[in-house]
């Protein structure tokens, strides 16, 4: 999480756009196999997904 908020606030400073850029591609590909494998494993916890809930009055009056 650390290194998520120092490349964000490097794209925000124009010395270090560049290289936070670079960062931030590197930041993505590194995790990209780590989110396909989560998203392929059993969810652990049994939640189904994001149904909502049944309180919530959808559609609204």
């Amino acid at each position: 999480m650390r290194w998520r908020l120092l490349v964000a606030v490097g794209l925000l400073l124009p010395d270090t756009r560049m290289a936070a850029a670079v960062c931030s591609l590197a930041l993505m590909l590194a995790m990209f196999g780590a989110n396909v494998y989560a998203s392929r494993m059993a969810d652990p916890t049994g939640y189904a997904g994001a149904a909502p809930s049944r309180s919530f009055p959808w559609p609204p009056p």
